[in-house]
C-alpha cells in the first residue's frame, strides 16, 4: 500500500483539489498492489535487480490485475522498490477530473509512482 497524495502536497491549486475527488481519496487513504506472482527477475548490475510482476491494483476502491515492473536494490541489509506504472482512469471507474467549468480537463491516463524501502 502506498498513501495517495493530499493536495496540501501537491499545492492546492483547483486541479489537486479535484484530482483528490476524483481518486476518491477522503475514503481510500492508499492505492493498493497485491502481488500474486513473480514472473521474471533479470540481474542488472550487483545487488539490482529488474522484476516482472502479476498483481492485482486497486485504485479509488476497484481492483484490476496488472503486471507491474519494479527496480529492486539490496544494500546494507534493505531491500528497496522502485517503479511507475501508467493507468487509465476510467478503467478504474475514475471520472478524469475538470476545473472551471470543464474548460481546464485533464487526460484520462496518469503514472503512479512509487518508492519503499523494507528493513
Amino acid at each position: 500500500s502506498f498513501p495517495t497524495r493530499r493536495s496540501s502536497d501537491l499545492g492546492n491549486s483547483i486541479m489537486d483539489n479535484n484530482t483528490n475527488k476524483a481518486l476518491l481519496t477522503n475514503k481510500f487513504k492508499t492505492i493498493n498492489y497485491k502481488l500474486t506472482a513473480v514472473t521474471k527477475i533479470n540481474l542488472l548490475s550487483e545487488n539490482n535487480y529488474s522484476v516482472v510482476t502479476e498483481g492485482e491494483l486497486m485504485v479509488g476502491g476497484t481492483t484490476r490485475k496488472i503486471t507491474q515492473l519494479f527496480n529492486l536494490k539490496i544494500k546494507d541489509k534493505k531491500i528497496s522498490i522502485q517503479g511507475k506504472t501508467k493507468l487509465n482512469m476510467t478503467t478504474y471507474n475514475i471520472v478524469p477530473p475538470v476545473a472551471l467549468m470543464g474548460t481546464i480537463k485533464t487526460g484520462e491516463e496518469v503514472v503512479v509512482d512509487f518508492k519503499a524501502t523494507y528493513n
